[in-house]
């Protein structure tokens, strides 16, 4: 029935899984709640392995993660300190204080 509605089929709903849980890792939208609540109704009504969605969701939540810590890594403190309002000595004993501490 909910694949004759929105006329997905079975890849089509796995690739959209996966773009989900990557913009999930990336830029926390759409909610992880929201969208495995939604696969888990998929799985029910098309009869699709609930382990097999929930360990795609998590393989690309991850990697999404990992993509967004390299991407910060590397041009987080340039794009903190063009957008985020904060006086450059506030910013800079901030940071000076947060590598403290993720050096321990």
């Amino acid at each position: 029935m909910i694949e004759q509605f929105l006329g997905l089929s079975i890849q089509e709903f796995y690739f959209y899984l996966i773009i989900c849980a990557l913009l999930n890792g990336l830029i926390l939208f759409p909610s992880s709640q929201m969208t495995l609540i939604l696969a888990g109704i998929f799985c029910v009504k098309m009869k699709l392995n609930i382990f097999l969605v929930i360990f795609l969701f998590w393989v690309f939540n991850c990697l999404g993660n990992i993509i967004l810590y390299e991407i910060t890594k590397k041009w987080g403190i340039k794009l903190i300190r063009k957008f985020l309002p904060i006086s450059k000595t506030k910013l800079d004993n901030s940071i000076l204080i947060m590598n403290y501490l993720s050096r321990k």
